[in-house]
């Protein structure tokens, strides 16, 4: 990382803290107040990557895909939402499912392109995947 953006991350974080200072006042050891830091940078940790997942779904979001069975061009059908576990927590954003009517399947092309497959990340309990590396959770 570049001096630059160390010093943005720095103002970011000098920022949270005169935002969160009673809190931070609060923790009355080291391990209470590394607990709260945690909490935080968890946060910031979940809410970056949950903003790029979404991003590279919308990227993909074409009107057409190829279907991975017959390889036919098939239509984009309603989003789908999909629960990631990541290393801080739930993610959640919605992909872009398609319909080959042809195979009477669904399938999400979403997953392997973005590099979000299933291999690099679990899904939630209930969640489903296709071959292609997508996922829609089961309990939505």
């Amino acid at each position: 990382m570049d001096c630059r953006f160390e010093d943005r991350v720095k103002e970011l974080i000098a920022q949270l803290a005169r935002e969160r200072q009673a809190e931070l006042a609060e923790a009355g050891t080291l391990l209470d107040l590394e607990t709260l830091a945690v909490q935080i940078g968890d946060m910031v940790s979940r809410e970056l990557t949950q903003m790029e997942v979404a991003r590279r779904a919308d990227a993909l979001d074409e009107a057409e895909a190829r279907c991975p069975d017959c390889g036919r061009m098939c239509p984009r059908g309603e989003r789908e939402p999909v629960i990631l576990n990541g290393l801080r927590g739930e993610l959640t954003y919605s992909q872009p499912k398609y319909d080959c009517r042809h195979c009477r399947r669904s399938f999400f092309p979403g997953g392997r392109l973005s590099g979000l497959g299933a291999a690099e990340h679990g899904y939630s309990s209930g969640a489903a995947e296709d071959d292609m590396g997508g996922g829609v959770s089961g309990e939505f």
